[in-house]
């Protein structure tokens, strides 16, 4: 370390008696060649004998330990031979040893195993004490000494001014913070002579300012509607232009008006740079069709008070595109109107107009540009079971089969119906720009609530961001560009110290860029160029700020500039340069003079020479800013001398070294003119030294912890205060010693160079070392003393300088008394057995012993040396200084407790002070033997050893054995305690043929008498005697208890075991508490007989376990009985319930009763335990239709995705069905709740089937069913209730969870299922013939659902073909006939699984016998089955609409019935009656006979439920081809034919009309040919291309099913015209023909004669052509 830095000159020292004489000087080291001439100086002092010492000089830099008596230097030579003459001899480096102190008054010994003396008596009292002695306190014992205040050199602050003392307390001021940012720490020190050692350090902070201006940037300066995110970054700075400043209370707020409404919104503070954020949504309602504008401005505040402000500008509202909205059936998509940046993603809503419909399902297909876009995922509408979906890029594909069984059917009904929202991400590399092919919607199907598809293979519109629509979605691609920077400095506020140190001072600037998205955060870029235009002030390289030597000025702000490398982004950053504008250089002595009798350390053979401090000063300032006057910033400098022969400098002091005169300046490059002279004169000095010895340095007034930055001239002061107190032993204090000189100068002597020396025996000393002072502390043993108590001497290079004696206090206290205290509360002998486990008692214990002085204070003195302890009898002896043990060979009659005195020879005068203590000595006196019953109960060994104990075991009633009793043993002590030894105690009995021991059981065996003795340690009990007697212990009481139970209920899965509690009470006052497990020696079911009222559900083993096997309908009774008689039965009751193991299903209650009535009915929830994710499900419940009614079902907690649920079809069966893809569910889910109303008195059976179950079990799929239920199925007790129709209403559909997001399905995925799982592609395996069964498994159910949905978006993306598919697989996906798979196929799937609808296998019709002008019959017969293939006899109807007109002739039936009329073609609608095997028929003929004519006719399947209801249930009832016979007319269907009947033969009618025009040609029509043909029976048929006029016609346009080819006037026409001529054409051609074709019909319902009616229509349609 340095030399202690100087101190100021000590305050004046008070006048004090005058010192004893100092010892001789050393004799000064002999030179080695005599000295040049010079004045005489002073004669010296003789010198010491023995040989000269001499004394080391102050030390280099980190030198080593001097010790307190250094070495003769090696420089020196050697000593004279000539004998020095007697001297008195230096202080022994070691006190001497304290006189002798009397010891307490000896105690006799005791004689061995004698009693214990009485205590002794107070020793004889001291000769009377001299008057005590006046010593001095308080402030003079330190004055001399003086304290130096400093701040860390380098760090926060610097002092103002000079120190400044008080008596013993010195004061600095500090401040000019202005060097270092806020929050940047510093530290203030006090010391004295600059040693650690006592040293006081405390830290202080910058405190932070408040904000003063503020600067933003909007990053967002357009907004759109669907982009409505405000973003503004900001800078913050203070008064100063920092970026740091106090974020406490300050609330910056962001401000944006529309003109008419201003909102506001709270902006963040970033961690760095000033720099924070805003973020504001600004409302919808801002933006509208026109283009309009918002005003944004930032605020500070801290609380109300407002501190800076800042206007950005405008930010722009962009114009809302003017929407088309759906009028019709169809969909739209909604996708981004606003650009967006690569990266972004945004959401496409796709809504439907349902057309007046329900629209029960839909498939709609979104094809994006994949080259910019990819999709993400899909949320799926909650008003629609979950979907099946498909990701095979560019497309995803979404098919939804059926609505959420919470949705009512109006929620269905309407122009904007929420369909699904799919999410789509920008890609990375997408180029800027707009894009026109962005994204397409196809509408593959929508269908209504009778599975007609209204809308099919149609484009959806597309609204984006232009007017109206598009079935192309536009995007615009933005690029994230930079739309404004911010900067700062490291340091924005600076001192140029570069003048003063030669060194410079820099700074880094760092930029932050501000973005356009919204999304992008602000980021740092280095890339920018800083530059500055007050060159004066400041240099910048790079984005470095550097201050220099060079510049010449300061400022309150000067400017740096950063911009861009592309210059479209600029910034500035202000900052305050400090400038010295003077300095000045002093030194606290400007003339340096040779000290008298005084060499130069390290140099022996020189002069020594005095040393000044040196002090820099400057002043700081500039351009508008206010001058900061008089900064102490000696720290900071380099100093160097002028001439180094002259005058050395060492830090900040300058030592003289030979006489002359000296320049001290700057060093180390700095260019401020600062200096001082330093004169070295030859002329001398004398010196004298003043001691002190200083015990504490404590803050007057402390430091604060923050200091104020602003304004500059903020400054602290603070103060320390030096104390010498010495009141204990070990008490320590340093000894420091400062220099007088005659002209008035002061300076601190070091520590190496002290010889310190005491004059009483009641101080010890350290030397001192370079870093540390010389220390005194208070001895052992030290009486109160004061004065002159310790010499100092000033010496170096052997020769003593000057002298002194520093004046101590020993204030010590005196004792006033002495407490002791026993770790150990009783103590034993090692040789009694009380020192054995389990007693354990200790056999010696630590002692402690507490002084109490009279100051209050109470010191542990239990180590030490002089306290003395002593047993005053021969019960115990001292050991390991404080611990007192009892001897092993004792007299324990005597012995009975440890007696101690502890005594200590303290204070002046010594006092002895002596406590004595008392331990207790425990013995084991006794031990005791007695008997309790086996097992114990409560109360059974209450009240120790003399409660009741056991002298007779009794025989227990019903059996052979005999009662059993526990040995207790018990110790007592001396000191009347007890202790339990049961568990090393060893028991015996008299008579084992009685009683056997079995370690602490007493087994009774047979009728006799014992006596029972305990041994443990060395000791036996007395016999204790014991009776084994035929008397009968009886039962009086019996207990059932249960454990393990849910609400009383036995739980969990067959197989599942509790065990019973059984509680037996005798009349011997004797328990078991539980005689089952806790008595080992009867065989349970020799005393209790247990047995169970419902074995099936419950049993009961013998011992009292319990078997779970079955559900119960009421509470299970399980009986205990005496099992010699089966008298005293006693009963307790639970309940069974059995819970499903996985992929079973459970029914009813969990707990307590499976079936419940309440009032009329019984609510039955069906749960399913998934032990895998459950994906599909097909349940049935069966139940005793004659007992129950199924009114409702609802929904359960646990499922969202596709769920149907047919009750009373039959009416002894509810059919549940559930299908999700995404399905993530597992555990025990609960599916659905049904009510079943309650129509007889009864017990009776609800069970149930698994059709078919799929679990997806570590992503594989697991099937099985079908399989019964097993948990599930249980008797219900039930009896009908008479109810009002509204007093139990059916139970509230449950929430259905929120449908997750969907996940899609790959093209991969697709691929694997049909070719690898379900092999449909392959050669069919035909298993059975059963409709709808894809898998092969014999019957069609929900899983063939969903694998016919996974099969049908494969063929819509193109992954999979229709054609590719097996033929079998073809037929049983088209299961609506119409020789294509679409989604209705899936929902008639979906329908038949839930019994709903049934197959049509077969279709005959036998036309043979009809004839034109005939009554022949016309049959048609329809075969129908069931999801198992199985034919459907029962609530079912199959009607035919034929496009026969009734106005043409009546339908006669044979077989069937009347079903009425279309209400406008007036067709026949007839009826077909069931004739067995599932085949329905209808037998009919035209009445009074067949007209020639083409018609068609096709098939309407419609059902009920067992109880005839279901009719309102649009699921129930499906017309293949469409119908326009009620209720399907209100479905959107028009009729086409199934299939198609030609009545051949000619019918010539009397009288004959005229015959019909010929066909015309008319042509040309807007580039339109036209043909019409009339025919007999009212028709128009025309034929052409399209278009036609929109009016052609005055009657609705029509398909009509055949064409025929004829030729009028040269040209070719295709007619819809019913001709044998050419045959008839396949349905393929037709359909190829219908497309390219015009494809109208006009029919006409009158009376009208053909002739008249052909006529007429002719004429109507030249007319309507205007020829």
């Amino acid at each position: 370390p340095s030399p202690p830095p100087p101190s100021p000159s000590p305050p004046p020292r008070s006048p004090r008696p005058p010192p004893r004489p100092p010892p001789s000087p050393l004799p000064p080291p002999p030179s080695p060649s005599p000295p040049p001439p010079s004045p005489s100086p002073p004669p010296r002092p003789p010198s010491l004998s023995p040989p000269p010492i001499s004394f080391p000089s102050l030390p280099p830099p980190n030198p080593p330990p001097s010790p307190l008596l250094p070495p003769p230097s090696p420089s020196s030579p050697p000593p004279s031979p000539s004998p020095p003459p007697p001297s008195p001899s230096l202080p022994p480096s070691s006190p001497p040893s304290p006189p002798p102190i009397p010891p307490p008054s000896p105690i006799p010994n005791s004689p061995p195993n004698s009693p214990p003396s009485p205590p002794p008596s107070s020793p004889p009292p001291y000769p009377p004490s001299p008057p005590p002695k006046i010593c001095e306190t308080g402030e003079s014992l330190v004055e001399g000494a003086s304290a130096l205040l400093a701040a860390t050199a380098g760090k926060l602050g610097f002092p103002l001014g000079d120190e400044t003392a008080s008596n013993v307390t010195f004061s600095r001021e500090f401040g000019f913070f202005s060097r270092y940012p806020p929050l940047t720490s510093g530290t203030v020190t006090a010391s004295l002579q600059g040693y650690s050692y006592l040293a006081k350090s405390q830290s202080f902070s910058v405190a932070l300012s408040q904000v003063a201006s503020l600067s933003g940037v909007v990053r967002t300066t357009t907004l759109y509607a669907d982009r409505t995110s405000l973003r503004v970054a900001f800078q913050a700075r203070d008064e100063a232009g920092r970026t740091t400043f106090l974020t406490s209370g300050l609330t910056v707020t962001l401000e944006v008006s529309n003109g008419e409404l201003a909102q506001s919104a709270t902006c963040t503070v970033g961690s760095s740079g000033g720099i924070g954020a805003c973020s504001y949504t600004v409302p919808s309602s801002w933006f509208s069709t026109a283009a309009g504008s918002a005003i944004v401005t930032l605020s500070a505040k801290y609380g109300s008070t407002m501190v800076a402000t800042a206007s950005l500008g405008s930010v722009a509202l962009a114009r809302s595109p003017l929407l088309d909205s759906l009028t019709a059936a169809g969909m739209s998509a909604t996708m981004a109107a606003s650009p967006r940046f690569a990266g972004d993603t945004f959401t496409v809503v796709v809504r439907g107009h349902s057309g007046g419909f329900e629209l029960g399902g839909f498939n709609f297909r979104l094809t994006y540009n994949s080259s910019m876009l990819e999709y993400v995922s899909l949320t799926s509408s909650s008003l629609y079971a979950s979907p099946t979906v498909a990701n095979v890029p560019p497309s995803v594909s979404v098919l939804v089969l059926d609505r959420a069984s919470s949705t009512a059917s109006s929620d269905l009904i309407g122009s904007d119906i929420l369909l699904f929202t799919a999410t789509m991400r920008v890609l990375d590399g997408a180029a800027a720009g707009a894009h026109a092919d962005a994204l397409s919607l196809q509408i593959v199907s929508m269908v209504n609530q009778g599975t007609v598809d209204f809308i099919t293979d149609t484009p959806g519109i597309v609204l984006d961001g232009r007017d109206g629509n598009s079935t192309s979605g536009q995007l615009e691609v933005e690029a994230v560009v930079a739309v404004g920077a911010h900067a700062y400095a490291a340091s924005a506020e600076l001192v140029n110290t570069a003048p003063l140190t030669g060194e410079a001072v820099t700074t880094d600037v760092t930029v932050v860029e501000h973005y356009n998205r919204a999304t992008t955060a602000s980021a740092e870029d280095a890339t920018y160029a800083c530059s500055t235009e007050a060159d004066s002030i400041l240099s910048v390289a790079g984005c470095v700020l550097s201050l220099t030597a060079a510049h010449s000025a300061g400022s309150a702000a000067a400017t740096v500039d950063v911009q861009s490398a592309s210059g479209n982004v600029s910034a500035q950053v202000p900052v305050r340069v400090w400038y010295p504008l003077s300095a000045r250089l002093n030194a606290s002595d400007g003339t340096l003079q040779q000290i008298d009798g005084m060499l130069a350390a390290g140099a022996c053979s020189s002069p020594a020479f005095q040393s000044a401090d040196l002090t820099l000063v400057a002043d700081f300032g500039g351009k508008a800013l206010d001058t900061v006057f008089g900064v102490d910033v000696t720290s900071l400098a380099t100093f160097v001398s002028s001439d180094a022969a002259v005058a050395s400098v060492s830090g900040a002091m300058v030592t003289g070294l030979s006489a002359g005169v000296v320049n001290v300046t700057l060093g180390n490059g700095a260019t401020a003119g600062a200096s001082t002279a330093v004169d070295v004169s030859s002329s001398s000095v004398f010196a004298n030294i003043t001691a002190v010895a200083v015990s504490s340095l404590s803050w007057g007034e402390q430091p604060p912890s923050s200091v104020a930055a602003l304004p500059v001239g903020s400054s602290f002061t603070t103060s320390a205060t030096l104390a010498q107190v010495l009141i204990l032993e070990g008490d320590s204090a340093g000894v420091y010693a400062w220099a007088q000189y005659s002209d008035g100068t002061a300076r601190a002597v070091p520590s190496t160079q002290l010889l310190v020396t005491a004059t009483t025996p009641y101080i010890t000393l350290t030397a001192g070392t370079a870093s540390a002072p010389a220390k005194m502390a208070i001895a052992l043993r030290a009486s109160r003393e004061c004065g002159e108590l310790i010499d100092v001497q000033w010496g170096v290079c052997g020769a003593v300088v000057a002298s002194d004696s520093a004046t101590v206090t020993l204030d010590l206290p005196q004792p006033e008394s002495l407490t002791t205290t026993s770790l150990s509360s009783k103590l034993t002998s090692p040789s009694d057995a009380a020192s054995v486990s389990p007693v354990s008692l200790p056999t010696r214990s630590y002692i402690r012993a507490l002084v109490n002085f009279d100051n209050g204070q109470a010191v542990d003195f239990s180590t030490d040396e002089r306290v003395t302890y002593e047993s005053l009898d021969n019960c115990a002896v001292i050991e390991s200084f404080n611990y007192v043990r009892v001897r092993y060979s004792i007299n324990k009659s005597v012995c009975t407790q440890v007696r101690v005195r502890v005594s200590i020879p303290l204070g002046s005068p010594t006092v002895h002070i002596e406590q004595f203590l008392t331990i207790p000595i425990v013995y084991v006196e006794r031990l005791y033997l007695a008997a309790y019953p086996y097992p114990s109960f409560f109360g059974s060994t209450s009240g120790g050893a003399t409660f009741n104990p056991r002298g007779t075991l009794r025989k227990i009633e019903c059996t052979s054995y005999y009662q059993h009793a526990t040995a207790v043993a018990t110790v007592a002590l001396t000191d009347g305690s007890s202790k339990a030894v049961t568990s090393a105690t060893t028991f015996t009995s008299s008579a084992p043929a009685a009683v056997t021991v079995v370690g602490t059981r007493l087994r009774g065996t047979s009728a006799g008498a014992t006596n029972i003795t305990a041994r443990w340690a060395s000791f036996v009990s007395d016999d204790y005697s014991l009776a084994v007697s035929n008397e009968l212990a009886r039962m009086d009481s019996l207990a059932i208890g249960f454990t393990g139970l849910n609400d009383q209920t036995l739980l969990g899965s067959v197989g599942t075991q509790k065990s019973l509690r059984l509680r037996i009470n005798f009349n011997d006052g004797t328990q078991f508490q539980n005689y089952l497990t806790d008595v080992d020696w009867i065989p349970p079911a020799v005393l209790i007989g247990l047995a169970s009222s419902a074995s099936s559900a419950i049993s009961v083993s013998s011992a009292g376990i319990l078997t779970l096997l079955g559900n119960h309908h009421e509470q299970v009774s399980i009986t205990a009985t005496r099992a010699c008689d089966g008298s005293r039965p006693v009963t307790n009751k639970l309940y069974a319930n059995l819970e499903p193991n996985s992929g079973d299903v459970d029914l009813g209650s969990r707990t307590r009763a499976q079936f419940t009535q309440v009032g009329a009915y019984v609510d039955v929830p069906v749960r399913i335990k998934a032990n895998g994710k459950l994906k599909n499900f097909q349940i049935d419940v069966d139940i005793d239709p004659s007992v129950f009614e199924a009114e409702s079902c609802v929904i359960g907690t646990d499922w969202s995705g596709i769920w149907d649920c047919t009750i009373n079809s039959p009416t002894s069966v509810v059919s549940l069905v559930g299908n999700d893809a995404d399905s993530s569910r597992t555990g025990l889910l609960t599916l659905a709740t049904i009510r079943f109303r309650v129509k007889a008195a009864t017990r009776s059976t609800i069970s149930g089937t698994i059709r078919d179950l799929t679990q997806y079990v570590n992503n594989v799929e697991v099937r099985s069913g079908p399989t019964p239920l097993f948990a599930g199925e249980g008797d219900a007790v039930v009896s009908p209730v008479a109810v009002s129709p509204t007093s139990s209403p059916s139970p509230s559909p449950t929430p259905t969870p929120s449908p997750s997001p969907p996940t899609s399905l790959t093209s991969a995925q697709i691929l694997n299922l049909v070719r690898n799982v379900w092999k449909m592609d392959s050669a069919c395996d035909v298993k059975n013939d059963v409709l709808g069964d894809l898998d092969g498994d014999g019957f069609c159910s929900s899983y063939d659902v969903f694998a016919g949905s996974v099969v049908y978006l494969g063929i819509e993306l193109g992954v999979v073909t229709y054609a590719g598919l097996c033929p079998v697989i073809q037929q049983r996906l088209n299961v609506n006939l119409d020789a294509a798979f679409k989604a209705t196929d899936l929902i008639y799937l979906l329908y038949v699984v839930s019994r709903k609808l049934h197959f049509v296998t077969d279709v005959s019709v036998d036309s043979s016998g009809v004839e034109a002008g005939t009554s022949g019959n016309l049959e048609i017969a329809v075969t129908l089955k069931d999801y198992l293939g199985q034919p459907v006899t029962s609530q079912t109807s199959i009607r035919s609409q034929l496009s026969y007109l009734r106005s043409v002739g009546a339908p006669q039936l044979v077989v069937g019935s009347d079903g009425g009329v279309t209400a406008v073609e007036n067709h026949w609608v007839l009826r077909a009656v069931h004739v067995g095997e599932g085949v329905y028929k209808i037998v009919v003929h035209a009445s009074p006979f067949w007209l020639p004519r083409t018609f068609g006719f096709n098939l309407m399947l419609e059902t009920t439920n067992a109880l005839g209801g279901g009719t309102d249930e649009s699921s129930r009832y499906y017309a293949f081809f469409g119908s326009t016979a009620a209720p399907y007319d209100e479905l959107g269907t028009s009729f086409l034919a199934y299939r198609t009947i030609v009545v051949g033969g000619i019918y010539n009618p009397s009288p004959s009309p005229p015959p019909a025009p010929p066909p015309f040609l008319v042509t040309p029509y807007d580039g339109t040919v036209l043909g019409a043909i009339v025919d007999p029976s009212g028709f128009l048929y025309v034929a052409g291309n399209d278009p036609l006029p929109a009016d052609f016609g005055k009657a609705p346009m029509q398909f009509s099913p055949y064409l025929s080819r004829m030729r009028v006037g040269g040209e070719e026409y295709w007619a819809f015209l019913p001709s044998n001529d050419d045959g008839l054409l396949s349905d393929a051609r037709i359909v190829q023909l219908l497309e390219a074709h015009g494809r109208w019909k006009e029919f006409v319902t009158t009376k009208e004669t053909s002739y008249e009616l052909n006529k007429r229509i002719n004429q109507q349609a030249v007319d309507a052509l205007g020829l």
